[in-house]
């Protein structure tokens, strides 16, 4: 192998290379229906995201405007923007980048560090520290849609849902949780997906061989352990803000060399078109390929006809990530 670190599987699988970009939590925020914001010193000098979930539970639908400014993630509650459950994450460097203007800086300037661990890409990001925990996959399974699905996932934390959709469309309209659960409601035409449920990374389960990496917080938290396949981010692209008055918006789309690709979108543009009876409410849907990804507006609700004037709801445009899938 090349200078660097890597990690295989128990069948001699490459499951983790110090190339790869992996992805870290930094945290979860419940709005609580309010405005507002939260800040955090691990978003600057990282390439943060974060996806966040319209809760469906009670009656209407929410979207609020998010947005990232330097170590500030702020939430604007909007018109019916009564709840969101919003998810960061960041993304180091490393690897190559399929993304235009990623934003990315390389650095050859080095710093003693502290005691601990710590894995660098070749962008000169951390991937793997003592800080923050790395997402691994959790869960993992087929779905049967058609229309409104409603996807349950039991046993989750910080979950980040990732869809492999070569056939059709599908949009994440919102989701609910209960507990350790979470219920993902999904838009589409029928027909069956992939999905990938990635999550805070945990230890081996009982009777394993024990071999492998693991890396732990100063307060005894596990941040990395090998045997649980990382989240390996391919590429991030910005959706174009929307304009009042063009439908359907642009669509968004990062293209990458032939691999094993699932998607997700942190959030979709919103808007309400009438189509005669009744109206219709249209958001983004993500499509994947062997090559990637793009964005399709699909049809996700009906509504009594000039209950909501046309035009965008949710206008802003958002991060469209590319995850690379093979062997999980």
């Amino acid at each position: 192998m090349a200078a660097g670190l890597q990690c295989f599987d128990a069948q001699g699988r490459l499951t983790f290379a110090a190339t790869d970009r992996l992805a870290r939590v930094l945290g979860r925020v419940d709005t609580g229906g309010q405005s507002g914001s939260t800040a955090h010193d691990g978003l600057p000098g990282n390439q943060p995201y974060f996806a966040f979930f319209p809760d469906y539970s009670s009656s209407g639908t929410r979207w609020p405007v998010i947005s990232i400014s330097g170590n500030t993630l702020s939430c604007l509650a909007m018109f019916l923007a009564l709840f969101c459950l919003a998810f960061i994450s960041g993304c180091g460097g490393g690897g190559s980048d399929y993304v235009d203007n990623p934003q990315l800086e390389k650095s050859n300037e080095y710093v003693n560090m502290p005691a601990g661990f710590q894995i660098i890409g070749d962008h000169g990001v951390v991937q793997i520290d003592e800080n923050y925990t790395n997402m691994g996959l959790r869960h993992r399974g087929q779905a049967a849609l058609t229309g409104l699905t409603d996807l349950v996932v039991a046993d989750v934390d910080t979950p980040l849902l990732c869809i492999k959709s070569p056939n059709m469309a599908v949009m994440l309209v919102g989701a609910t949780r209960s507990g350790n659960s979470i219920t993902y409601r999904l838009a589409s035409a029928a027909g069956t997906i992939d999905w990938y449920v990635f999550d805070k990374m945990r230890p081996p389960a009982a009777g394993s061989s024990g071999a492998g990496l693991q890396v732990y917080t100063a307060a005894g938290v596990l941040a990395f352990d090998s045997t649980n396949p990382p989240m390996r981010i391919v590429g991030i692209a910005d959706l174009p803000n929307a304009q009042q008055g063009v439908y359907p918006p642009p669509p968004g789309a990062i293209t990458a060399p032939a691999s094993d690709y699932a998607a997700c979108l942190s959030f979709s543009r919103v808007y309400a078109t009438y189509g005669g009876q009744p109206d219709w409410m249209l958001g983004d849907g993500i499509k994947t390929s062997s090559t990637g990804v793009v964005t399709q507006s699909i049809v996700f609700k009906q509504i009594p006809p000039s209950a909501i004037p046309d035009g965008y709801l949710q206008p802003a445009g958002g991060k469209l990530f590319l995850v690379d899938v093979t062997n999980l």
